[in-house]
Order: structure tokens, then C-alpha cells, then sequence
């Protein structure tokens, strides 16, 4: 993601995620149009430092890795080997 630093898109996208479990229970219950929603918030964080589309690959990379909102707050999170990519698991 250009103009970011994939530390701080990561810590923006979690922020948003975990303010926002309704969305990720209707994501989770097939309401895919939700991650939408999810992108406008992390776009107004994010200041226009990145593309909307780009935003949203890493949101949904995000919901389908963790698949519930507790490990987002964990610092180890989706992330087994360590290696800082977002959304691998």
C-alpha cells in the first residue's frame, strides 16, 4: 500500500475492525457489502494515504484470517511466523 507504513495501515484496520464487531458478525453471517462500510471508516482514518481498493483486499485478508475480533487485540494475531505481512496466517 503506497503513502503507509504496513505497521500503521495494520494498527488503522484493526482499530476499525475491533470498533465495529456488529459489522464483522454480519460479515462473519454471510453480509459481505459490510466490508464497505469497513473501508469508508479506515479511508477517513487513513487520510487518503491509500487506495480504497487496497484497503479493502487487506480488510477482507484480515476478516478471513482471524475470523473473530479477539486475536486482533492479541499482539501475535495473524501472524505465526512473525513476519509482519498483514493478513497471512
Amino acid at each position: 500500500v503506497e503513502g503507509i507504513d504496513e505497521k500503521e495501515l495494520e494498527a488503522i484496520l484493526k482499530d476499525v475492525i475491533t470498533a465495529n464487531p456488529k459489522a464483522i458478525e454480519d460479515y462473519k453471517n454471510g453480509k459481505t457489502n459490510v466490508v464497505m462500510f469497513l473501508v469508508g471508516q479506515a479511508m477517513a482514518k487513513l487520510k487518503g494515504k491509500a487506495k480504497a481498493d487496497e484497503v479493502k483486499n487487506e480488510i477482507v485478508k484480515l476478516l478471513n484470517c482471524y475470523g473473530s475480533i479477539s486475536p486482533l487485540l492479541s499482539k501475535e494475531g495473524c501472524h505465526p511466523k512473525g513476519d509482519g505481512v498483514v493478513g497471512v496466517c
